[in-house]
């Protein structure tokens, strides 16, 4: 399978003067010849079709009429489209950096994490290929204001970005959110 359709070869048949190529869909039989007349050995079925098993058969023609079909052959197809954006991108901030997490984004293979200065852009990625859903970044980061987007990413490409976030490095702020969410987790109440 090749990004331009189905590619199909086979091998010289001795006396055939053409072939022709029949194509169904799993579940039904061969009605018609999907092409006819070919002198030459391969072709390449650009069809558009939906998910699903497609199954090819050739015949070789001379004089003496049509051939019993060739070895079948299955072929799945599986349209994949560029996932969307993933959704809810949010942090909290630890002490070894901001801890990044998101929404699962279902037809991701991986993710990929952006982060910017103020004033600057999205050039490239901070880490790429990530396979779950969060990122510690433990950079040495120095006071000031940082944003953060997240991809996602699959074999046809690289999502648009996602919400994006600021993080504030002030390291009394760092130290003060840290002390609040230390004293939320030991109060006795």
């Amino acid at each position: 399978i090749l990004e331009t359709g189905t590619q199909l070869e086979w091998d010289v048949v001795p006396n055939a003067d053409t072939y022709s190529i029949y194509r169904r869909a799993d579940g039904e039989d061969y009605d018609q010849p999907l092409v006819e007349n070919l002198e030459h050995v391969g072709y390449l079925d650009e069809s558009e079709l939906p998910d699903g098993d497609y199954f090819y058969v050739v015949t070789a023609t001379n004089s003496a009429g049509e051939s019993d079909f060739s070895n079948e052959v299955k072929v799945t197809i599986q349209n994949v489209t560029i996932p969307d954006a993933p959704e809810s991108l949010r942090y909290d901030m630890l002490e070894a950096g901001p801890n990044l997490e998101w929404d699962v984004e279902a037809s991701a293979e991986t993710y990929n994490v952006y982060r910017r200065s103020e004033g600057n852009d999205y050039n490239q990625p901070l880490v790429t290929d990530l396979t779950n859903p969060l990122y510690l970044d433990e950079s040495e980061l120095s006071e000031g204001d940082y944003y953060y987007v997240v991809t996602a990413s699959n074999e046809a490409g690289e999502s648009d970005f996602s919400n994006e976030v600021q993080v504030t490095i002030d390291p009394s702020s760092v130290k003060e959110h840290l002390n609040k969410r230390n004293a939320l987790l030991i109060s006795p109440n």
